[in-house]
């Protein structure tokens, strides 16, 4: 199974009710910036090993798995240990994603955040004092803003 069409799986898999029903989020496997809730869209960059986590996913979601032999050919019994893991209520430690990958995603991640800098200016303690005295004044003193755009 190839990359892409293995990370689908893994997509479709982690919104499984039997999944949910774990609280195991996307930013957990997936690289998704600060994100708290994701798009089934924005998962593509994996920070663990796909195969492993479709095995995981897929025990998880009470289906059987399409990469377990092949996970357990190339390390033999890791598949068979997620699953028994999985099974036992405890969600075992995944490897990372292979160095080749690790290079292109932070390739990716750095052409991301070059795309859109993002700037916040703190206000000035002068900002800040006028902002905190108008705001006594008023009686709003617990709406205060600490920074300005």
């Amino acid at each position: 199974m190839d990359q892409r069409s293995l990370n689908q799986r893994c997509v479709e898999l982690i919104q499984h009710p039997e999944v949910r029903r774990r609280m195991w989020h996307a930013p957990m496997f997936w690289q998704v910036g600060n994100k708290d809730n994701p798009g089934p869209e924005e998962l593509t960059l994996a920070k663990v090993d796909l195969t492993e986590l479709e095995v995981l996913l897929a025990a998880a979601a009470l289906l059987p798995s399409q990469c377990a032999a092949e996970l357990n050919e190339r390390t033999p019994g890791r598949a068979d240990f997620i699953i028994r893991q999985v099974h036992r209520g405890e969600r075992p430690l995944l490897s990372p994603r292979p160095l080749s990958t690790q290079r292109s995603i932070q390739s990716t991640i750095a052409a991301r955040s070059a795309a859109k800098p993002l700037y916040i200016r703190l206000a000035s303690p002068i900002e800040r004092s006028a902002a905190v005295s108008s705001a006594h004044r008023t009686g709003l003193s617990r709406s205060v803003p600490m920074f300005s755009k």
